[in-house]
């Protein structure tokens, strides 16, 4: 967030109740603000621990650069403060090269297990095991996709939607680039979509295999024909009262698989066919339809 500690400018710091950051691009700057912060404190009877305060450069090379930062705030009062190659801020491990290999590592050792006098890792299997809910990868993927839309939704002066179009500036590292936080998102969200077709397709096949033939018809076959006969009032046909079947017809072409050309039994072509609008003709002895035409 923003804050105003003087009536010029505005500087950048995170703040959880005294747990206190404060960002600057350069080593002048961040000095600037901290005089201010030790100023304002000091009118309120307030004290900066100066055993705790840590100051860290984001920078991949750290060669070179002070042991410590020395700030004279008044005559009598002169601040040393130690650099850091890393700092814990509200329990995450925050690195000087921006990684999070530490992060990592540190919340896998607190999921160790004692197994036998020697310590290991706990499995995710496991963890749904032992807490009884869903795989802790899809949550985590669907908490970081919700705060993508939470971002989404935020104003266009909120510095972190800023930060996420804009980008934090500066050049790459050299070598290959790491993976960004919205490249990671975006992947999972496909992802997501693309799991939620299939099972939306696995459930539309479960539904159209209840009623699926696998029949295949060979030529010359005799076979029954779907009757599509609409209702009409002025001939007084109704389409419910029709026969569902109608035929008996003969197999004349096999187009494929799924396609046959039909034939009456006095040669006339009745079109191609569909396997889904055609059963097996009975032997002649178990028919006991009547077959019609309506004209």
């Amino acid at each position: 967030m923003e804050v105003a500690m003087d009536n010029e400018s505005r500087h950048q710091c995170l703040a959880y109740a005294d747990d206190i950051v404060l960002m600057a691009r350069s080593e002048e700057e961040v000095t600037r603000v901290f005089k201010l912060l030790e100023a304002k404190a000091r009118e309120y009877g307030l004290a900066i621990n100066e055993n705790k305060t840590k100051y860290m450069v984001m920078k991949n090379n750290t060669r070179g650069l002070p042991a410590n930062l020395n700030i004279s705030c008044t005559a009598n009062r002169r601040y040393t403060i130690e650099r850091v190659e890393q700092v814990e801020y509200l329990g995450v491990t925050l690195t000087c090269k921006g990684d999070e290999e530490k992060e990592i590592e540190k919340r896998l050792a607190k999921g160790r297990i004692k197994v036998q006098n020697e310590f290991r890792r706990r499995t995710n299997k496991e963890i749904e095991e032992l807490y009884k809910s869903p795989n802790i990868v899809q949550v985590v993927k669907m908490q970081r996709a919700r705060w993508l839309g939470h971002i989404a939704r935020m104003s266009g002066e909120r510095w972190v939607k800023r930060i996420l179009i804009q980008g934090e500036g500066g050049k790459r590292r050299r070598g290959r680039p790491r993976k960004r936080w919205l490249e990671e998102v975006t992947k999972d969200v496909r992802d997501d979509v693309s799991r939620r077709l299939k099972q939306a397709f696995e459930r539309s096949r479960k539904y159209y295999n209840l009623r699926h033939r696998d029949e295949r018809f060979q030529l010359h076959q005799r076979v029954w024909k779907k009757n599509y006969t609409l209702s009409d009032a002025s001939k007084g046909v109704t389409s419910k009262l029709n026969p569902k079947y109608d035929g008996p017809y003969t197999i004349v072409k096999v187009l494929s698989p799924w396609s046959y050309e039909l034939a009456d039994e006095i040669g006339r072509s009745r079109g191609v066919w569909h396997a889904k609008n055609i059963k097996t003709h009975p032997p002649d002895d178990q028919v006991s339809l009547i077959s019609f035409e309506i004209l």
